[in-house]
């Protein structure tokens, strides 16, 4: 894949942090902000997105088994990262706040904030690869409040299928499969209408991860041990080994490489909406976050030279 077209893409939306920054440094928003808009990135955007996408692509019977690859395959990577994790971080890391946040990031990637921005900018002609993405959120999702709520709060009573169920991301999907097999469309103005809120996730999110790099040095970030090793399982190790599973099973083109790109995004923006929502330790939060997306810029680009 094109090395400079896949920088610059990742960049583009690197800079779309840069007005939380902005904002927040000259005490434009307050530290409430976060919170409101976190609210509405998990209640309205993230659920739109997932109409969004459906609403944009023709079912095909070719599809349905990638599809539910793409579900196995999100399922299984987040869950075995996220529990080997935690296991590992309760052995060597003394700072329990700290290894909840070192077993969320390795295990979560920014599936939807980044994840959908950037496979719509490197696979334009491969409107199906949006669909492989969705199904895949909704492991993300269904894991990120069961397994991930509870790697965040210690909490066992997250772990339910109530949880996994009632979400807002997973219940948008019940409700868009269902016209998405049935090749129902909405009418195009309703279809509009949605795909514009769906459309804020990036930006809002990115808008809150700007504000609190605005509450961190650059030396802060790169100077916290924790930082290096998240950075490092998220964005080499777990890429590297799903590289080998791909390299060794024959899967649909479109779908080896949609998955790829998907495990290697950062660490999820949920890490730290995670830690507003469940009052954990935001400032590691923060540097995983920024730290990796920062890295991320380099280690996209120069893994996906790789031949799938």
């Amino acid at each position: 894949m094109d090395f400079t077209n896949t920088l610059i893409n990742v960049l583009v939306l690197m800079a779309l942090a840069v007005p939380g920054y902005i904002l927040k440094k000259t005490k434009k928003l307050d530290d409430n902000a976060s919170k409101y808009l976190v609210n509405i990135i998990f209640y309205v955007c993230q659920p739109m997105i997932v109409l969004s996408s459906f609403q944009k692509t023709g079912y095909t019977g070719d599809m349905l088994l990638n599809m539910l690859w793409s579900f196995l395959i999100g399922f299984a990577g987040i869950a075995a990262v996220g529990i080997a994790a935690m296991f590992l971080t309760k052995k060597f890391v003394k700072d329990d706040g700290r290894a909840r946040i070192i077993s969320y990031g390795a295990a979560f990637g920014n599936v939807a904030f980044m994840g959908i921005p950037v496979v719509s900018m490197l696979l334009p002609d491969n409107p199906e690869a949006i669909i492989y993405l969705t199904v895949l959120t909704v492991a993300f999702n269904m894991l990120s409040w069961t397994l991930g709520a509870f790697i965040m709060s210690g909490k066992k009573e997250y772990i339910t299928l109530k949880k996994a169920f009632f979400n807002p991301p997973t219940l948008a999907v019940f409700v868009a499969l269902p016209l998405f097999f049935l090749s129902v469309s909405l009418d195009v103005r309703l279809v509009k209408g949605i795909g514009y809120l769906g459309d804020m996730v990036t930006p809002l999110s990115m808008t809150v991860l700007g504000m609190r790099f605005a509450d961190i040095k650059l030396k802060e970030i790169f100077g916290d041990p924790s930082v290096y090793a998240v950075c490092f399982i998220k964005l080499v190790a777990v890429p590297a080994v799903l590289y080998v599973f791909l390299r060794i099973f024959d899967f649909d083109p479109i779908l080896e490489i949609t998955m790829f790109i998907i495990f290697l995004m950062p660490c999820a923006n949920n890490l730290l909406l995670f830690a507003e929502h469940f009052d954990g330790d935001k400032s590691a939060a923060a540097k995983a976050v920024l730290a990796s997306t920062v890295l991320s810029v380099g280690t996209i680009s120069l893994m996906l030279l790789l031949p799938l």
